[in-house]
């Protein structure tokens, strides 16, 4: 897992929860790597950010907050680069064409990375065990249907 921290104010985690979404500009920080050290400098390097987000609000709503979230190492570019894009907001048709086009994306990535892990996994057996051979073959084959599927193909 990596952690993402997505500096906000009181103001922004209200727009979160009731437009289910948290617009953080360019501020997504991720650690250097696992080090407590590396964790720690983007925790504060977020929170700075906050006060500075929180210094623009009236003095009764400054506060400052920081929100972790831990995604799966392969989506963290992903969901860091997602923090930052602004999301249409043209119309609903836009706004849904954007969003499926984002979790399409997301799913093509996941589906590329159980198609090389079958692909791995079927070198590695041995042809002999035909069972084994043939059910890793079929999973491949029903995961580039799935693929095909979600482009349109």
């Amino acid at each position: 897992m990596t952690r993402l921290y997505l500096p906000a104010t009181l103001h922004l985690l209200a727009n979160l929860e009731q437009s289910g979404s948290l617009m953080v500009g360019n501020d997504a920080v991720r650690a250097a790597d696992d080090s407590e050290d590396a964790e720690y400098a983007a925790l504060m390097t977020a929170a700075e950010t906050s006060a500075v987000l929180a210094a623009e609000l009236d003095p009764g709503e400054r506060r400052r907050v920081v929100v972790v979230a831990e995604v799966p190492a392969p989506f963290a570019s992903i969901v860091q680069q997602l923090a930052v894009l602004p999301i249409p907001q043209r119309g609903d048709a836009e706004l849904t064409s954007y969003v499926r086009g984002v979790v399409a994306g997301l799913v093509d990535r996941e589906l590329l990375r159980q198609k090389q892990e079958l692909l791995g996994r079927l070198q590695r057996t041995d042809r002999s065990d035909t069972a084994t051979f043939a059910a890793v073959q079929q999973a491949l084959v029903t995961l580039e249907q799935e693929r095909r599927a979600l482009r349109g193909d």
